[in-house]
């Protein structure tokens, strides 16, 4: 019960923190309203598609800097994006990762991964939530064909969403690089509920 509390916690603060950046933003311009809907990972392991050999920790995955962890950053999410996208609503713009933190398994199994992926969509959407969470965590993923070099064998999924203004001048920019910035922003802000979250969700 604690540990959604400190998922849901991370996740309304994050969603409150991009309405307050976006609304401030579009003061004095038409806006367009936008949902975000943000999936949280947690509890993740990774094995390579062909061999079934997991993802072995490796000491520079507590570096954000090292070329490791870019490594797997960047391949966790498309993995993880592209089973998630499978089961979303269509007509999303992308993904993006954030808040990619690994940890060490405690005895043998591979890396425990924990991350964020966002998802915008220019209109309104009306999923049924609870039957969306059921199933991203009925484990559908070890069935599914993947297209990227590793699987999913271990993953927890937690939702939420959001009604956003983005600035009517904006409505052409919406890229990588301003998600980036927002995320940015939004990493120092919650960075203590963040970590202090994902300790408890990984040490048992």
């Amino acid at each position: 019960m604690f540990k959604m509390r400190i998922i849901n916690l991370v996740n309304i603060s994050t969603v409150l923190l991009l309405i307050n950046l976006l609304q401030t933003k579009s003061q004095g311009h038409s806006a367009q309203r936008v949902t975000v809907l943000t999936v949280s990972i947690y509890r993740a392991q990774l094995s390579d598609k062909m061999t079934g050999v997991p993802v072995l920790w490796n000491d520079d995955y507590e570096n954000p800097e090292t070329s490791a962890f870019k490594k797997l950053a960047a391949e966790s999410c498309d993995t993880f994006r592209e089973y998630v996208k499978s089961e979303i609503p269509t007509g999303s713009v992308d993904g993006l990762c954030t808040r990619h933190i690994f940890q060490q398994p405690g005895s043998g199994g591979g890396v425990r991964i924990g991350f964020r992926l966002s998802f915008m969509y220019m209109n309104k959407i009306q999923p049924d939530y609870a039957e969306l969470s059921h199933e991203l965590n009925n484990k559908k993923f070890q069935n599914f064909q993947f297209t990227s070099s590793h699987k999913i064998t271990e993953a927890s999924f937690e939702l939420c969403e959001a009604d956003v203004e983005i600035p009517g001048e904006d409505k052409d920019a919406i890229d990588g690089s301003k998600w980036k910035i927002i995320a940015i922003i939004a990493l120092v802000t919650l960075a203590i509920v963040v970590f202090g979250g994902f300790i408890y969700i990984f040490v048992k």
